[in-house]
């Protein structure tokens, strides 16, 4: 299952949405501006100072909090993280869910 076809899973269920949360580890800002350009919100830790004001597991924490309200989660294969986040919007909330690879997936699957 790709995101769109998660997507469509998620209207199925009668849920209508166009927002899309996107939580990472990643440090390149090069890509979160490609994923801003896509019209995905994201949580900006660093910008928000959570790891000095809070300390070094909140950021962590408060993504898997994000994530455990979903209604929808695409998750990046072999994350331990993403299979717990996947559980959680799955039997949590009823969910839909998937993993993507990111080797050898041809851009227009992404």
């Amino acid at each position: 299952m790709r995101p769109f076809d998660l997507k469509k899973k998620v209207r199925q269920k009668g849920i209508l949405t166009d927002r899309v949360v996107i939580t990472s580890d990643e440090q390149d800002p090069a890509w979160w501006d490609q994923v801003r350009a896509l019209g995905y919100t994201s949580i900006d830790h660093v910008a928000l100072g959570t790891e000095e004001r809070y300390g070094l597991w909140y950021s962590p924490i408060l993504d898997a909090v994000f994530q455990s309200m979903s209604v929808g989660f695409v998750g990046t294969d072999g994350s331990t993280f993403s299979l717990v986040a996947e559980r959680r919007v799955r039997d949590w909330n009823d969910g839909v869910t998937a993993r993507l690879r990111w080797k050898g997936v041809p851009p227009e699957e992404l």
